[in-house]
């Protein structure tokens, strides 16, 4: 019985050692890999910034390789990785990708959005609808940027299909519940009263206001300007 309580017993002062041991390497393992945890994200902190600058100014992504060549001339360590212009369009994805996160998130919370929505010709001559959600949050009234979206063809139909498009896949799917008002030009492609795109998509909501935007409302001269 001594024997096998004093074998059990050395037994376990070899093990309690061998944990300290383990404890001791494991605490260096996880202060060396805080380290390099730190590091790396004050590097990808940097890299971030700089591609967000670039897409805020709307410059070209080959800016960015000669802006984190300033930055290691500044003393800056970016390292020699993620500097060209293929990441910083990756960075200004998932940029984009966090800020619609926030903005639906904002969105789903309101009970009230207007739509705005107008189209132009890119360089290939084509139609791209673009649309903007107006909403009030804790008394503030603030206006998002959704999206572009190419339209096959410019008319009701299709304009109206890419705006719903857009609203479905970038807002929340029950934006027409929240719909008040829908802000667009002129054209009687967006105004028709009877197949305009207001009209389609009021449809069965006749509350919901069309409105005509005040910056593409026709300038009429005053009387005196017109002797």
């Amino acid at each position: 019985m001594r024997r096998w309580l004093g074998q059990t017993s050395g037994g376990e002062k070899r093990n309690e050692a061998g944990d300290e041991e383990g404890r001791i390497e494991e605490s260096l393992a996880g202060i060396s890999l805080a380290l390099l945890k730190t590091s790396e994200l004050e590097k990808m902190q940097l890299l971030f910034r700089k591609a967000h600058a670039i897409g805020k100014k709307g410059r070209p992504f080959t800016d960015f390789a000669w802006m984190c060549e300033v930055d290691r001339k500044k003393g800056l360590k970016i390292g020699e990785t993620y500097t060209n212009d293929y990441q910083a369009k990756e960075f200004i994805h998932y940029i984009a990708e966090d800020e619609r996160r926030k903005m639906r998130e904002r969105l789903s919370d309101g009970k009230f959005i207007s739509v705005m929505s107008d189209g132009s010709l890119d360089s290939a001559v084509m139609e791209e609808e673009m649309v903007y959600v107006r909403s009030a949050s804790e008394g503030k009234v603030k206006v998002d940027f959704v999206v572009v979206k190419a339209v096959s063809k410019p008319d009701a139909t299709n304009i109206a299909e890419a705006v719903c498009s857009i609203m479905e896949n970038g807002v929340s799917t029950d934006w027409k519940d929240k719909l008040v008002a829908i802000t667009t030009d002129g054209a009687s492609v967006m105004t028709g009263i009877k197949d305009g795109v207001v009209t389609k998509l009021r449809a069965d909501r006749p509350n919901v206001l069309g409105i005509h935007c005040m910056a593409h409302k026709p300038i009429r001269p005053m009387p005196f300007q017109t002797e």
